[in-house]
């Protein structure tokens, strides 16, 4: 057993640390004179393709350490399988910002997009195991965050080979976890998050 204050003040650390990268790679040209509100508009233009992927970024890791907090009541200690679990979605966490920065220079090439989805889905396959090592949830509610995490990562993928700008963008959906579940069975709540 471990003790989760531990566990939980190096994730906090992780995910700050992390979040802050992100917006590192967001710059604007030297010498450049915004002297009026088009100017302005045009520099905005210009680092929107800096500017989304962060935006997607940060919304995944917030996600992420505020689910990370929902599970912090379960007591003083956690079990080996929750830190099998936890320490490769640290590793996924601080890969973050490597990846939003690739994503957001080379957005047209395919595998550049499929390894962002894959960093975004394999930390969301992290937290769902540490989900399950941790007991919290019944069943039913396991298969729902299943199925939302499965619909949502092979929708990204389907849009990757379309094209992958439409890829990266189809992962804004991760804002809308549970929805696809909802879409599925209406008559369904989503899982609480």
């Amino acid at each position: 057993m471990y003790p989760r204050h531990r566990l939980d003040g190096l994730g906090d650390a992780i995910y700050g640390v992390a979040m802050t990268l992100l917006v590192l790679d967001i710059r604007v040209p030297e010498g450049l004179v915004v002297a009026d509100n088009a100017a302005f508009v045009g520099l905005l233009r210009a680092l929107w393709p800096h500017l989304l992927p962060y935006l997607i970024s940060f919304v995944v890791l917030s996600s992420g350490w505020l689910s990370a907090i929902r599970l912090a009541h379960l007591g003083a200690s956690a079990s080996e399988a929750y830190v099998r679990w936890w320490r490769p979605l640290l590793l996924l966490v601080t890969l973050m910002p490597f990846t939003t920065m690739i994503v957001a220079r080379y957005d047209t090439v395919p595998l550049v997009a499929a390894f962002y989805a894959t960093n975004i889905g394999l930390m969301s396959l992290c937290a769902w195991g540490m989900l399950a090592a941790s007991e919290v949830e019944d069943n039913a509610v396991r298969r729902e965050r299943r199925l939302s995490l499965i619909l949502l990562v092979a929708l990204s993928i389907a849009a990757v080979a379309l094209s992958p700008w439409l890829g990266t963008r189809a992962l804004l959906l991760y804002v809308f976890k549970g929805l696809p579940t909802r879409l599925i069975r209406p008559g369904r709540q989503a899982p609480a998050q």
